[in-house]
C-alpha cells in the first residue's frame, strides 16, 4: 500500500493500546465511516481476491466482518520479490500488525 496510508495506519494502531499481556493487544475502536475504517475494508477487499481461504478473510467476505493477523506494510517497507522487510527499522513506522473488522461496523489494530 502507499506509504502514506500505511504510517497513517501504522500512527492509529497505536492510539489508546490495551495490552492484555502474552503478546496481545488492540488500539482503539475507530468509527465505521472513519478513515481507519474505510482502509482496512479496502485492505479486506484485496485479501478476499488474493487470500480467500484465510479464516478471517473468509468471514470478512461472508459476513462483513473479521481479521487479519498478518502485515500490513507500505511499500518501502516491503520487498516484494523476496516477501521480507527491506529494513525493518524503517518499516516499524510503516507497519500495521492484524486488522479488525467489528459486528458494529468499527475497526480497530491489533493482536
Amino acid at each position: 500500500m502507499p506509504d502514506a496510508v500505511a504510517a497513517r495506519l501504522a500512527a492509529a494502531s497505536c492510539e489508546e493500546v490495551r495490552d492484555y499481556g502474552y503478546g496481545h493487544h488492540e488500539s482503539r475502536r475507530f468509527a465505521a465511516d472513519s478513515y481507519e475504517t474505510r482502509a482496512v475494508r479496502a485492505i479486506f477487499k484485496a485479501l478476499v481476491d488474493s487470500h480467500p481461504d484465510e479464516p478471517g478473510v473468509r468471514q470478512f467476505d461472508r459476513f462483513g466482518v473479521g481479521y487479519f493477523y498478518g502485515f500490513v506494510v507500505g511499500i518501502s517497507g516491503w520487498d516484494c520479490s523476496t516477501g521480507f522487510w527491506k529494513d525493518r527499522e524503517v518499516a516499524r513506522n510503516l507497519s500495521v500488525a492484524g486488522i479488525h473488522v467489528n459486528r458494529d461496523g468499527r475497526s480497530h489494530f491489533g493482536s
